[in-house]
């Protein structure tokens, strides 16, 4: 039989290595809404606060590159679907993903199954026939700790914007002196800085429009939004979304 100390590493080995979904899954069910999707280590009235700080910048953003009419728009990363539900005041038309299984089933309760369409996917896996005026991730990179696959992740959020729409990331930007060579072992989150997102930029067709950095003041954490759109040198479709269209069509 093993001992309780063996068992009780083997467990901690878990804790640290199991599949993303799977420690998010349990991070959601553990501690709710507000604290799994912000700050868990936090009180609930702190992250509550925290929140309609949040959401206060997003609406602002939103409301200036929203289009006249039907604006179509992306929740890329929409956790437990908190800032998803503003959309649904605002009209749009809107698809949103989050690759937590339980993330996904609170969203759905909180902005209505039936309001918004809904997918499972991690974002460097995202698929869709469809482009949107507006993408939006919001603290949803930062739990992308390998660097290959958050580039991958920047690109496929870049291909969902359509010609003339709009990028939004809310970020936790940090000096580029301070980002670590490589993620720590069983690290969860990895802050990145400015000038990587840039990089990223130029290497996607994007251009940075807008870097707004929103000081926290009493609240949990400063905010960094970051604004993108296309320059207009994208490539042809992709063989997904070419047949995803004509399917459409049918």
């Amino acid at each position: 039989m093993l001992g309780t100390g063996v068992l009780s590493r083997a467990r901690r080995w878990w804790r640290r290595h199991r599949p993303a979904h799977e420690w998010w899954d349990e991070m959601y069910r553990r501690y709710g809404p507000y604290r799994a999707s912000q700050a868990y280590d936090r009180d609930e009235q702190d992250n509550v606060d925290y929140f309609a700080f949040r959401a206060e910048w997003h609406r602002r953003i939103i409301e200036r590159f929203r289009r006249p009419e039907d604006t179509t728009f992306l929740d890329a990363g929409c956790g437990n679907g908190l800032l998803t539900s503003l959309l649904i005041d605002m009209s749009f038309q809107v698809t949103a993903f989050d690759f937590s299984r339980e993330a996904l089933a609170q969203a759905r309760k909180q902005a209505g199954a039936d309001r918004v369409r809904w997918q499972r996917s991690s974002i460097p896996r995202f698929r869709s026939p469809d482009r949107f005026d507006i993408v939006r991730c919001a603290e949803a990179l930062v739990a992308i700790t390998d660097d290959r696959m958050h580039a991958k992740a920047v690109r496929v959020l870049a291909d969902c914007v359509v010609p003339g729409g709009h990028l939004i990331l809310e970020e936790h930007l940090i000096p580029e002196h301070d980002v670590p060579e490589r993620p720590g072992r069983g690290e969860r989150i990895r802050l990145r800085s400015l000038e990587r997102y840039e990089a990223l930029a130029a290497d996607t067709h994007l251009r940075l429009l807008e870097h707004r950095h929103v000081p926290a003041g009493e609240h949990l954490h400063d905010l960094d939004l970051l604004v993108f759109e296309p320059t207009g040198e994208v490539g042809a479709p992709s063989i997904w979304r070419r047949v995803g269209a004509r399917l459409l069509r049918r």
